[in-house]
């Protein structure tokens, strides 16, 4: 089984963290450290964050497919005011 730690998207915000990572390691080590945990818990927060309200957000989506009628009432409507203020 392979972990995937690193997607491609946080390539490019991790690849300045590591560079300061290394940079602070050669003379303090806890602040390296430091900065490596926090952009671990900032990066993941969010992550963690969405994955906990996944049932909420379906919910909510489902709520939606309910109203889908008023969607397209809605759009219909958009459509012939757009129509009307071409024909005037």
């Amino acid at each position: 089984m392979t972990i995937k730690v690193v997607a491609p998207c946080t390539l490019e915000f991790m690849a300045p963290v590591v560079g300061v990572v290394f940079e602070l390691s050669s003379s303090n080590i806890i602040a390296a450290g430091a900065v490596l945990l926090s952009f671990g818990l900032g990066h993941y927060a969010g992550i963690i964050i969405t994955g906990g309200l996944a049932t909420r957000m379906q919910a909510y989506l489902d709520c939606t497919n309910r109203l889908l009628w008023s969607f397209e009432r809605n759009g219909l409507l958009v459509v012939l005011g757009g129509v009307h203020t071409l024909w005037n």
